[in-house]
């Protein structure tokens, strides 16, 4: 057979249908229409010259289908206006059956790959201009956002076996949306290996691979990659509903989860995540402002909460994750006047989190019209609830207490240091109880 065909369906489950090979109609990814060239002989047919629109997606390139084996094997190669795995692969309208007891193991850890940190899109807030609206997650009581319970569907996987390059000017996943891509898909006995060569996203790049393994009875999902000087805001916004963080990231990702849904992955994935993000600053606390205040002898204006701010030159963080459960232990956070520390967990599939921060102010030069010397101070911070919208509190009252009285042996006048001596021992021999004294220095809420 040689020609050329030109196909027109309102859908790519009709057309199925129409073949003798329906599929489910709420897996259909809409209107169908392709024209190609055409040669087939001994089981084998060429489409040299494809052109095709399915759903709002156009793609041309060149493909061959061997049907002579067990399994139809396609090969070739593929230009796409968009690659959305959202609309390919999730099922919508009914929750995905509980996953068994024992997660999958994390694939090792990304190594070094080669590429550049260069700001590739130079597109405002990193995100692609012209990228298809996709529907954002599902929300929880009080508007906030949720894993989704649709069912991640990879029957497709056992429709042939592949090996296809492609490019794409986008990729999606519900909120994530990437600019310029080139990947490669190998495909075997339904264990798909996506293998991202090169992705423009959130004005970095990302390299790596994903894996869809549909041969067993749970699918299992599993990631490798290394994203380069990545916008962080953005990023972490439209992956996980979070905006307390900025500046440029490069994050390395090895993690597996199973399970036929979002929420069931998220709450049995294992692997490592490690974070490095340079020149940005971190919600919820101002040390920086804290320090200031404490050098010009205010003890009021140093609360914590919305619209505070730390500025800092590095941040450095690695997760374990264990059944969903994130815990860190190493997390540096540097700039010119502070250190801090922490530790704690999140909880993926709860969106929750419980951490610790240590910052501690090491001094520097400081602030003009200071009249204390502030140094090696630390104030432990407390950071919980859910992850978008989390609670600060102050830890270890009794601690900071002396410390600020030590601090008082390093005024400059005499006249402050007898005001903070006076609030320290309360006056007349009354002393101050820490918590009392901690509230009039934080104005506690």
């Amino acid at each position: 057979l040689e020609g050329k065909v030109n196909v027109k369906a309102p859908s790519v489950a009709a057309l199925g249908t129409w073949l003798g090979k329906p599929g489910p109609a709420a897996h259909d990814i809409g209107e169908l229409s392709f024209s190609t060239a055409i040669s087939a002989a001994d089981g084998r047919v060429s489409l040299p010259e494809l052109s095709a629109t399915i759903g709002e997606t156009s793609l041309t390139g060149a493909v061959t289908v061997d049907a002579t084996g067990a399994r139809p094997y396609v090969s070739g190669a593929l230009t796409l206006t968009e690659l959305d795995f959202g609309r390919l692969l999730t099922r919508g309208g009914g929750r995905a059956d509980p996953p068994p007891s024992d997660p999958p193991l994390a694939p090792e850890a990304a190594g070094p790959r080669k590429g550049t940190n260069a700001d590739a899109l130079k597109r405002e807030d990193g995100i692609p201009r012209g990228a298809s609206a996709v529907p954002r997650g599902p929300k929880r009581a009080g508007g906030r956002r949720d894993w989704a319970d649709d069912v991640i569907d990879l029957t497709p996987l056992g429709l042939a076996d592949a090996d296809l390059k492609v490019s794409a000017e986008r990729v999606v996943y519900k909120d994530l949306s990437s600019g310029q891509a080139r990947l490669t898909l190998a495909l075997r006995n339904r264990i798909a290996k996506l293998t991202l060569e090169d992705m423009l996203l959130y004005s970095g790049r990302g390299r790596g691979t994903l894996t869809l393994d549909g041969s067993g009875e749970v699918p299992v999902t599993s990631a490798d990659l290394k994203l380069e000087g990545v916008s962080a805001s953005p990023l972490l916004r439209d992956a996980l509903g979070l905006d307390w963080l900025d500046g440029r990231s490069t994050i390395i990702v090895a993690v597996a989860g199973q399970g036929s849904s979002e929420r069931q992955i998220v709450e049995t994935l294992n692997g490592k995540v490690e974070a490095r993000t340079a020149n940005g600053s971190v919600a919820g606390v101002d040390v920086d402002k804290l320090l200031q205040n404490l050098e010009h002898g205010k003890l009021t204006g140093l609360d914590i909460g919305p619209g505070e701010k730390t500025q800092f030159s590095d941040f450095i963080a690695t997760f374990t994750v264990a059944r969903g459960v994130a815990t860190n232990q190493d997390l540096r956070l540097i700039s010119p006047r502070v250190r801090v520390t922490g530790e704690g967990t999140i909880d993926l599939g709860k969106r929750q989190v419980d951490y610790t921060v240590h910052p501690k102010l090491v001094g520097g030069i400081a602030a003009p019209g200071a009249v204390l010397k502030v140094k090696d101070l630390e104030i432990p911070v407390r950071v919980e609830g859910p992850w978008e919208k989390p609670s600060y509190s102050v830890k270890g009252q009794e601690r900071i207490a002396e410390t600020l009285k030590q601090i008082g042996k390093n005024l400059k006048s005499e006249e402050v240091q007898e005001a903070i001596k006076g609030l320290i021992e309360g006056g007349e021999g009354q002393k101050v109880k820490p918590r009392e004294l901690l509230e009039k220095l934080l104005k506690k809420q």
